[in-house]
């Protein structure tokens, strides 16, 4: 039996690409869809980042509002009062 190594069928296929006219078009359809794939791979990954630096911008000035909103806030002598306060703050009522 023959040993066949890596470079023998390297060189086997790069021929059969090289020279026959098959083989140069599915060389170009070859990589036609490996330029697609990667495209779309990259596209993908740069909504990614997108969409995180959107959502920690988002998370950043939730944050910030609440951190402020909770250091902004007296306490007055009536607890009560400041409990119907907020929750009218919230409801959105004069």
């Amino acid at each position: 039996m023959v040993q066949v190594g890596a470079q023998d069928v390297i060189a086997a296929v790069w021929a059969f690409f090289a020279s026959s006219a098959i083989g140069r078009m599915l060389a170009k359809i070859g990589a036609a869809v490996l330029l697609v794939v990667t495209f779309g791979a990259y596209q993908r990954r740069k909504g990614v980042k997108a969409e995180q630096a959107k959502r920690a911008a988002a998370d950043a000035k939730a944050h910030r509002e609440t951190t402020e909103r909770v250091l902004h806030e007296t306490a007055s002598d009536d607890p009560a009062a400041d409990i119907r306060d907020r929750m009218r703050d919230r409801a959105g009522k004069p």
